[in-house]
């Protein structure tokens, strides 16, 4: 990892453990996962960016709430010594208060996977048990938005 990259990553998670609430938009196309995040605490201060990506056999939603927690204890690794802080995963994930995902049915199924005590298997916490909001991307906005901040005008 470069300096910068390393230096924005510890940036970003700085702010996401002060964070009082922390939004998700989640993409899954083909076994490869995108999460941006944006968060934002009491004195209205924000931030977004990307949180992670990943690829993963195939696209069920377990896959995709089990590659969304991966997601998560990745932030939560130090860079370089590879040591899992446990309290700063749980300061995330329970932070996360929106999920905004396409409405194909294994991406709905998988928010309800990550906050519902029954839809999870019976040896896993729940992911995002302060989950409150799902919010179905129909126009798939977030694409479109990707693809629109890289172009460039003639």
């Amino acid at each position: 990892m470069t300096c910068l990259a390393s230096a924005v990553w510890q940036k970003d998670l700085e702010f996401l453990k002060g964070a009082d609430c922390i939004s998700f938009t989640r993409d899954e196309s083909h076994g490869r996962l995108i999460v941006r995040y944006s968060a934002g605490n009491a004195d209205l201060s924000m931030r977004s960016g990307l949180f992670g990506q990943s690829r993963f056999a195939g696209s069920t939603s377990q896959n995709i709430a089990d590659a969304t927690a991966v997601m998560i204890q990745r932030m939560a690794t130090e860079r370089g010594a590879a040591s899992f802080n446990k309290e700063v995963y749980d300061a995330i994930r329970l932070k996360i208060e929106m999920l905004s995902v396409d409405s194909a049915s294994n991406e709905v199924l998988a928010a309800n996977i990550m906050r519902r005590p029954e839809q999870r298997r019976a040896d896993e916490e729940l992911l995002t048990p302060n989950l409150k909001v799902l919010v179905r991307d129909k126009a798939h906005g977030m694409r479109r938005r990707d693809r629109t901040t890289i172009q460039i005008d003639p």
